[in-house]
C-alpha cells in the first residue's frame, strides 16, 4: 500500500467522529497549563537551538505550548484555524517523536497533511533532552498522563484521537495504548506504530508482555504498522522487527497484533 493510500484510510477513520476543542482559560497567549519551570524552559531553548526553523514554524502557525502537570516538560497543540468551542473541529493526532528528538519535529512533519484535512496535532516532548537510557524519557504511564491532561483541557472526547509513535515513540505506543484501555478513556480510534516494535527497555512494555495488564489488554483497538525495507536497524525498527508484531493489511485487531508478537 502506498503512503498516500494509507494516509487516506487513516483520515477516513479519524473523520468518522467529531471532537470539541475549547480554548484554555486564563493561560498566557500561546501557552497553557502550569507556568513553565526550569526543565521545560531548558527543553524549549534546546529544541529552538536544535532546529530554529521548525521552532519558528510551529509558533508562526499558532501552535500553543502547554506544560505538563508536574512541570517537567511541554507539549505543542495546534488546531486548524477558526476551530473552537462554537464550531465543529476535526480530530487530533497525538504524536510521540523518536529518540533524541523534539515535539517541534513531529508538528512540522505532520502539519501539511493534517492542515489539509482539518485535523489538529498534539505533540508531546517526552525525551528529557539528555541521555539515551529509558530513565531519560517519560515512561509510558507518564506519557499517558501528559496526553490525558492535554486532551481533557482541549475538550477531546473518546475515540477522536490517532496515536502515532515514531521509532522509540512507536516502541512505547503499545503500552500507552494498553493504559488508555485500562483507564477506559478510550481516546485512541487508531494507533500508527511507525518503525518500532515494543521496546523491552521500558518497564510498562515488560508488564504488557508478561500479562500484567490482563490477558487481552489491547482488545478493541485498531492498528497500522509501518516500516522501511532499508531501515538501518532492521531487527528493531525495520520490517524484520515489525514483522514480529504482525503484518497488518486491513482491519487486524490489536489482540492479534500482540499475540503474534508474544509468540
Amino acid at each position: 500500500m502506498s503512503m498516500n493510500r494509507m494516509l487516506e484510510r487513516i483520515w477516513r477513520v479519524l473523520m468518522a467522529g467529531v471532537l470539541v476543542v475549547s480554548p484554555s482559560q486564563g493561560a498566557p497567549p500561546g501557552s497553557s497549563g502550569p507556568a513553565p519551570g526550569p526543565e521545560p524552559s531548558r527543553l524549549l531553548e534546546q529544541a529552538r537551538q536544535a532546529n530554529p526553523e521548525r521552532y519558528r514554524f510551529a509558533l508562526a502557525r499558532g501552535a500553543r505550548i502547554g506544560y505538563t502537570r508536574d512541570g517537567s516538560t511541554f507539549y505543542l497543540l495546534w488546531t486548524p484555524p477558526g476551530r473552537g468551542a462554537d464550531r465543529s473541529p476535526g480530530p487530533v493526532i497525538a504524536t510521540l517523536h523518536g529518540h533524541a528528538s523534539y515535539a517541534f519535529d513531529e508538528l512540522f512533519l505532520w502539519h501539511r497533511q493534517a492542515a489539509a484535512r482539518g485535523i489538529g496535532i498534539l505533540a508531546l516532548q517526552w525525551w528529557k533532552g539528555r541521555g539515551e537510557r529509558f530513565q531519560d524519557y517519560l515512561l509510558p504511564r507518564e506519557i499517558y498522563r501528559a496526553l490525558d491532561d492535554a486532551l481533557r483541557e482541549a475538550g477531546v472526547r473518546s475515540g477522536q484521537v490517532m496515536l502515532h509513535g515514531f521509532s522509540r515513540g512507536s516502541a512505547n505506543s503499545y503500552a500507552v495504548t494498553a493504559i488508555d484501555r485500562q483507564t477506559r478513556n478510550n481516546y485512541f480510534a487508531l494507533v500508527v506504530a511507525n518503525a518500532g516494535k515494543p521496546g523491552r527497555d521500558f518497564p510498562d512494555n515488560v508488564d504488557l508482555e508478561r500479562g500484567r495488564f490482563g490477558p487481552r489488554p489491547l482488545t478493541g483497538t485498531n492498528w497500522v504498522l509501518y516500516c522501511g525495507m532499508h531501515d538501518p536497524n532492521p531487527d528493531r525498527a525495520g520490517c524484520q522487527g515489525m514483522a514480529e508484531v504482525v503484518v497488518v493489511t486491513h482491519d487486524h485487531r490489536a489482540l492479534d497484533v500482540f499475540d503474534r508478537y508474544r509468540r
